[in-house]
């Protein structure tokens, strides 16, 4: 149902790992619908991150979070990093190990 907070968030994982022999993974992501709170974030995030949570609030997670164009580490807190995005949008997400 329709969360209370902005906690209150649901999130889906890929079903298949980063390869391990990549150096830069890159994926793009099309925004259909940002919902009626807008609230939304792309990221990495281990196998067993907790899909209650948005990636980047927990330890071991990396996270783009659109509705407010700010970038998380391990922290709910983020830094300022780029625009916010919503619908209709076209996001990407990379990493480089």
């Amino acid at each position: 149902g329709k969360g209370n907070h902005v906690h209150d968030v649901g999130a889906i994982q890929a079903d298949r790992a980063v390869p391990r022999s990549s150096f830069v993974f890159y994926y793009e992501a099309t925004v259909l619908d940002s919902g009626t709170r807008g609230s939304f974030a792309l990221g990495f995030a281990e196998s067993g991150f907790d899909l209650t949570r948005k990636p980047g609030w927990e330890p071991h997670s990396y996270g783009y979070h659109c509705e407010e164009g700010r970038k998380h580490s391990g922290s709910e807190r983020g830094e300022p990093y780029g625009p916010p995005c919503g619908a209709q949008d076209v996001v990407g997400c990379g990493i480089v190990f």
